[in-house]
């Protein structure tokens, strides 16, 4: 299998960076908004139509994947960097009684993330209901989560 090109490599990786990068801003709105808003504008700039295509592109091209994984390693962890920032984000918003005390936040930030990332994933095609489909996943998840 030919090794991919580095151009395609670094442009993937940047583009990986600049979503993990999105994720990054989440903690920061902590107590502002509603706590679904938030959690659903944040998992839609994760999942939306340039990480498609990034899917896409590592789906067509299997030989990208280890070089982007290498070139990607050292400084981020791509997924799981957002799976934390998500936490963060939960764990401020716990401390400041907007959840309950007793929330997994880890728990429920990876739920959220593996949900959509299954969806986008097997919808390789896009959706043209992702807004509402991760707006009901965001609220099944989040139900009852108010101040203990």
């Amino acid at each position: 299998m030919p090794v991919p090109d580095t151009f395609l490599t670094e442009f993937t990786a940047s583009r990986l960076a600049a979503l993990t990068d999105s994720a990054a801003a989440l903690p920061s709105r902590a107590g502002q908004g509603s706590v679904a808003g938030n959690l659903t504008d944040a998992t839609l700039a994760l999942f939306g139509p340039s990480a498609l295509a990034l899917m896409n592109l590592v789906s067509a091209r299997p030989g990208l994947r280890p070089a982007l994984e290498h070139a990607a390693a050292p400084a981020r962890g791509g997924i799981s960097d957002a799976e934390s920032q998500f936490a963060a984000y939960l764990d401020a918003e716990k401390a400041r009684g907007r959840i309950s005390p007793g929330t997994d936040t880890q728990t429920l930030a990876f739920t959220l993330i593996g949900a959509v990332h299954h969806l986008v994933l097997t919808n390789p095609a896009g959706l043209a209901d992702l807004p509402q489909r991760v707006s009901r996943i965001v609220a099944a998840l989040t139900a009852g989560l108010g101040p203990g």
